[in-house]
């Protein structure tokens, strides 16, 4: 990073691929997916991402200091979504709040990125955002009051607003630092968030919650929630809805992929026009990354 301060939101996407066809589809392929991380951590020593991950990069400097850190967050690591799933909990576990949420270090991210590069299919994007003096003085303070309520044993969630420093989801994490500096644009709070209804009665019980806006939460069959044979739709006509939204590694993943194709090749770009207008006003460019394999988006 040269040159006046920068920050950095990094997304290493889910391997392979999640599919939000239905609730069934979804939860097969996480448990593969999770299955095959597991594996390959206790074979090779490697980190992967079921979900996807979200990282921040940060280097500036502040009138009293230089302020340079890499950081990530993550949790749910001790099963605990398996056992609630297995329980009746059902998408219960895309709104729990899992207790042993924990901020990692730069050292732990720096060897992450390092297990990544050894995994040529999996494609991570980088976008590169310019900050002022002031806005590094903001995303530090941001990061000390995380780390003064602990670097562990926060809250690991979906839906847990970071602003709040008593935790976060990784991707919110990662973009906390720029929604609080003022740089994260609404732009990409839309193309990077995922928006879904769930039917209630999708939702099972948990020790957190016995009911949701009003609704009775009752036990899902795991068995009937992995029947790919009759699975479960997100929502049924007359059903009480849930709505969420959260930021998804995967639509990041697409929107550095589409605007790398954008920026090589404008002119096969023209069905996306406020993709090209965005990627205009920012003047962004391709640039090489110095810790990843190819190129990512620096903005002016």
């Amino acid at each position: 990073l040269e040159g006046q301060g920068k920050i950095e939101v990094m997304v290493v996407p889910p391997d392979p691929a999640l599919n939000w066809k239905n609730p069934t589809i979804l939860t097969l392929g996480y448990l593969r997916s999770y299955a095959q991380k597991t594996f390959a951590k206790k074979l090779s020593g490697r980190e992967r991402s079921a979900m996807g991950h979200g990282i921040v990069r940060v280097k500036c400097s502040t009138e009293a200091e230089e302020v340079d850190f890499w950081s990530g967050f993550s949790g749910n690591e001790n099963y605990r979504g398996l056992y609630l799933l297995l329980g009746g909990a059902g998408l219960s576990i895309m709104t729990y709040n899992y207790l042993d949420g924990h901020i990692q270090s730069t050292e732990f991210v720096q060897k992450y990125l390092d297990d990544i590069i050894q995994q040529p299919k999996i494609q991570a994007g980088f976008i590169r955002m310019n900050i002022s003096q002031e806005q590094c003085e903001i995303i530090r303070n941001h990061y000390e009051g995380f780390r003064q309520n602990g670097t562990e044993n926060l809250i690991y969630g979906f839906f847990t607003d970071p602003l709040s420093l008593e935790g976060a989801g990784c991707t919110s994490y990662a973009t906390s630092f720029a929604q609080k500096s003022g740089v994260f644009s609404p732009f990409l709070q839309e193309k990077w968030t995922r928006t879904i209804e769930i039917s209630a009665k999708n939702l099972g019980p948990t020790n957190q919650a016995s009911s949701i806006e009003g609704y009775q939460l009752k036990p899902v069959s795991f068995i009937r929630f992995i029947n790919f044979l009759r699975p479960l739709r997100w929502k049924k006509e007359n059903d009480k809805l849930i709505r969420f939204s959260f930021i998804d590694p995967q639509y990041m993943a697409d929107f550095f992929r589409q605007s790398i194709e954008c920026l090589e090749h404008p002119e096969n770009c023209k069905n996306k026009p406020e993709l090209l207008n965005w990627l205009k006003e920012n003047e962004a460019e391709l640039c090489s990354n110095e810790y990843l394999r190819g190129i990512e988006i620096r903005l002016k």
